[in-house]
């Protein structure tokens, strides 16, 4: 078996001429002809799926309804000519059952790989633009800020990630702000992080706060300089772009003192609680919360530069860089920094699952 990956014009060019099998029939199946509403995928002539309560039912597929058959049926059917689809979560698990079976030269895609190099593609053509200065002098102070609440020993990537600040930006303040010299306990949310140890959710109110007081930029410890940032100081405020779909405050941003959106952004925080009452943990990622507030003020989800309320919104390749989807980077002249996303704030075993699905899609031909 062959496993291919590529954008969804070459994804159409390829499977053009050749029959499709749909591995997966849930909610995935349903996403994926969302994607292609405008230009279907011909010739689909089967479906299945693991889950023997779907078997043998119906589903409507670009139009057509379809049966859903168990793999071990579909399998007999495969030949050269037939193209697999993979629409499923549970790719990981699908790839390997399909090697286990699968001598012949049978093409597979994996939907959730097309789609997330398409976003990374769609994340690199809105980036057109080059740096715009606003205003005849800096304005942001050469202040680095960052936070390290853990007390723990700092792993080495984090070091070399801080030595790339003192490289590129010598001349700058590099403060870093934990358990002893910052009130953990001004926001619920920041506390109950703390108390969870989850360093990083205490760390998406304590950056706003901070850049508020203070003014300066803020760095995750993940970020990686490659330029020197003092371009980006004319701005009264920026941030950018992780994907087309939202912005990430922690592959860097900066501002003066008292800027008022990142007041908007901490009474966000302020409003919620990181452990409900039933106990559960609220874990989600503070671009989900940066881009509702700039979404409300007039962002774009675009990807696009943009000046909301203020602040310049770059596109994705000036602070961030490296794919969250697809781990692949795509360092460009204008390039800052490269957010190299540890995922310090996700749990263990989801790190471990993104990781895999990472290797293999590093596996696989573009």
């Amino acid at each position: 078996m062959k496993l291919k990956n590529c954008d969804y014009k070459t994804f159409l060019k390829d499977v053009s001429n050749k029959k499709v099998v749909c591995f997966g029939v849930g909610k995935m199946l349903s996403e994926m002809q969302e994607e292609f509403i405008n230009t279907p995928i011909k010739q689909i002539i089967g479906i299945t799926d693991n889950n023997h309560s779907q078997w043998y039912s119906k589903k409507t597929v670009f139009g057509e309804e379809l049966e859903v058959l168990p793999p071990s049926i579909m399998f007999t059917l495969l030949n050269e000519d037939i193209v697999i689809l993979i629409t499923s979560n549970a790719c990981l698990e699908i790839v390997q059952q399909l090697e286990s079976v699968i001598n012949n030269s049978t093409t597979c895609y994996i939907f959730p790989f097309l789609r997330s190099l398409q976003q990374d593609k769609d994340a690199l053509n809105a980036s057109k633009n080059r740096i715009i200065i606003r205003n005849n002098q800096p304005n942001i102070p050469k202040k680095i800020h960052y936070t390290w609440f853990s007390g723990q020993k700092m792993p080495e990537s984090m070091i070399k990630c801080k030595e790339s600040w003192k490289k590129y930006c010598p001349d700058y303040q590099i403060i870093e702000w934990n358990q002893e010299n910052y009130d953990v306990t001004k926001c619920k949310y920041m506390q109950q992080a703390i108390e969870n140890k989850k360093w990083g959710f205490a760390g998406d109110y304590a950056r706003l706060d901070l850049i508020y007081k203070y003014g300066g930029i803020y760095l995750d410890l993940d970020v990686e300089l490659v330029k020197n940032l003092d371009e980006l100081l004319y701005n009264e405020a920026y941030a950018s772009f992780e994907s087309t779909k939202f912005v990430n405050f922690g592959s860097g941003f900066g501002a003066v003192a008292g800027f008022s959106l990142l007041k908007e952004m901490m009474s966000e925080y302020e409003r919620i609680d990181f452990v409900d009452s039933n106990g559960l943990l609220n874990l989600a990622a503070s671009p989900v919360y940066q881009t509702k507030v700039l979404e409300k003020l007039g962002l774009r989800r675009n990807g696009s530069m943009q000046l909301i309320s203020g602040m310049t919104i770059y596109p994705f390749d000036f602070l961030c860089a490296q794919s969250v989807l697809t781990g692949i980077i795509y360092q460009t002249e204008n390039t800052h920094s490269i957010h190299r996303f540890a995922a310090s704030w996700m749990e263990d075993i989801v790190v471990e699952e993104r990781n895999k699905k990472l290797e293999l899609l590093r596996k696989i031909s573009i």
